[in-house]
């Protein structure tokens, strides 16, 4: 037997209403495909596409300091447009 299912995921927004994988990694508001790798140094998506070591490839963040709000992938189901 083939069924259909639809799963409920929460997505989130930056305070400036941008996608974003995260909004507090304190309290656990994160999205259930964030990944950290390299011992937790570097932001990662389960749906991500291997890169060329073949680890994930690395998510984005906005702002020149490297500190903003990390920014989904164009392969993330979740903002797909």
């Amino acid at each position: 037997m083939k069924e259909k299912v639809n799963l409920i995921f929460d997505r989130y927004r930056d305070v400036d209403g941008n996608p974003t994988c995260a909004i507090n990694f304190v309290s656990g508001e994160t999205c259930e495909f964030y990944r950290s790798q390299r011992f937790g140094t570097s932001d990662t998506c389960l749906f991500a596409p291997a890169g060329y070591n073949g680890l994930g490839e690395l998510l984005d963040r906005r702002g020149t300091d490297g500190l903003g709000t990390l920014i989904p992938g164009k392969w993330c189901p979740l903002f797909k447009e």
